[in-house]
């Protein structure tokens, strides 16, 4: 790997590959904790290239993300996403509009770009990114990561609730992308034509890439996109394993008072580190919220006890 010299930090800088992510302005916190935790884990790369994906982020939202990176961390490139041609896909409630901007990246980016990180926003990146750098492509279009609803669509006996079934089913919130092969391959105009023809389908542009690639994809160590938040606690992790990306997927997202959540005090670590850092109040406001919600669901639990052992009566 070739070493170049950086005066400003007085440290080796190594190579890493620019990153993509995407967002609207509704979600300007978790983009900024997002990048804040690639910057601070990727220290001995920067100044890092990031490319922004956005619809309807402006010029102060756009400096409220700028200064929540150290100084000299990294080179922004907005670029804006018209996503009208988008509009009749469904997504889950949770999910934003902006998930459809993976479609158009690769034709997007500068020319230049022959490889590029893709990251949804709902990730912390608590490692290095180099290594990303010397995965060997080849002529596949992208690298990603199994998602656990691999084990479900080959399973006769589970319910896929619709997924559609393809020789192996990865995760799109981390994507090793060559925009050329990507183009070459008609990734994209393959997962339009299969949203067209079924605009309903439960993971949207998951689904349709999945369906584009079928298979036709590296696949990863989990390491780039660990998905067991909710089964694994932070605190049995061994040194080895520590997921170098971390996606915290559904909708129990660590930020959320109403979502108990081993990896909250993590993720707040680097949304301190933002313009977007919790105020005292906002603290106190979400302990209340997660109280209340605890005592909701233990009411919930009580009451179907009550009512199951009233059934045997």
């Amino acid at each position: 790997m070739q070493l170049v010299s950086n005066k400003k930090h007085e440290k080796k800088s190594y190579a890493m590959l620019p990153v993509a992510v995407a967002a609207d302005a509704a979600y300007l916190m978790p983009l900024a904790t997002t990048l804040r935790s690639i910057a601070d884990n990727n220290e001995q790369s920067w100044p890092l290239q990031f490319f922004v994906l956005n619809d309807g982020i402006d010029c102060d939202a756009r400096k409220q993300i700028e200064s929540s990176l150290p100084d000299g961390a990294a080179v922004f490139q907005w670029i804006d996403i018209d996503l009208k041609p988008f509009q009749s896909f469904k997504t889950l409630p949770r999910i934003s509009k902006m998930t459809f901007a993976r479609l158009v990246l690769p034709f997007v980016l500068p020319i230049h770009i022959e490889t590029i990180i893709y990251l949804d926003i709902d990730v912390l990146v608590l490692g290095s990114l180099t290594e990303l750098s010397s995965v060997l492509l080849n002529d596949a279009p992208f690298a990603a990561v199994k998602d656990p609803l691999d084990l479900c669509i080959h399973d006769p006996s589970a319910r896929n609730a619709g997924v559609p079934m393809v020789n192996k089913y990865f995760n799109a919130g981390m994507l090793l992308i060559q925009p050329f092969q990507w183009r070459k391959k008609y990734i994209s105009e393959r997962a339009i034509d299969y949203l067209t023809n079924y605009p309903q389908t439960p993971f949207a542009d998951q689904d349709a890439l999945n369906v584009a690639a079928d298979g036709a994809w590296l696949e990863l160590s989990n390491v780039w996109n660990f998905q067991g938040h909710r089964t694994t606690d932070i605190q049995k992790w061994q040194t080895l394993l520590k997921p170098h990306v971390i996606h915290f997927v559904t909708e129990q997202k660590p930020w959320k008072p109403q979502f108990p959540s081993a990896y909250a005090q993590l993720y707040d670590l680097y949304r301190g580190r933002t313009k977007f850092a919790r105020k005292p109040s906002a603290i106190f406001a979400d302990v209340v919220i997660g109280y209340i919600c605890r005592m909701i669901k233990i009411l919930r639990n009580s009451l179907s006890i009550t009512r199951l052992c009233a059934s045997f009566k």
